[in-house]
């Protein structure tokens, strides 16, 4: 059998399969959120009980650089969790509407959105202008996503008590 074969032996144009397949990543995404509201815990409170057990006030600037990095690292899969439920919302409208279904787009709307969020730059500019202006709309909308209470929670939380605790660490004298 051939690979055209094969391929249309288990594949099928169904919009419904790739909705749910959508379906299945978007809850995905929130598993992972999880997963990472839960090391961004574990490490920072680590660090900061450390912190105060051995009096170094640096260690609690290290938890709150860590939860930091964790609350960056949720944004963006909130956005990409987003970009996916765009396609889930045109696959919705072109189910109700009966519309004919011309194949998968999963990877195809995935990119097609990153690649919205990246204006074109001046091939005449430096290399560190066209990386800073090529990559600006996204960490700007990466940005919006973070100061979305549900994803900015617990990590501002973990932040300033980190650096509360840095504080409190320096004014009683501790070693840096």
């Amino acid at each position: 059998m051939d690979a055209e074969k094969a391929r249309d032996a288990t594949y099928t144009l169904d919009p419904e399969a790739e909705y749910y397949a959508l379906q299945s990543e978007v809850g995905r995404f929130d598993t992972l959120t999880h997963g990472i509201k839960s090391w961004s815990i574990t490490v920072s409170a680590a660090l900061i009980a450390a912190a105060a057990y051995r009096d170094l006030p640096s260690l609690c600037l290290l938890a709150a650089t860590s939860s930091a990095i964790f609350w960056a690292t949720e944004a963006r899969w909130k956005r990409y969790q987003a970009i996916h439920r765009i396609r889930l919302t045109a696959l919705e409208e072109l189910m109700a509407a009966g519309a004919p279904y011309d194949g998968p787009r999963i990877s195809s709307s995935f990119q097609a959105a990153l690649d919205a969020d990246r204006p074109e730059v001046d091939a005449d500019a430096g290399w560190p202008q066209r990386i800073w202006l090529r990559n600006l709309p996204v960490w700007r909308k990466e940005l919006g996503f973070a100061l979305y209470r549900n994803v900015r929670r617990p990590h501002h939380v973990l932040m300033a008590l980190a650096l509360l605790a840095a504080a409190i660490l320096w004014l009683a004298g501790a070693p840096t």
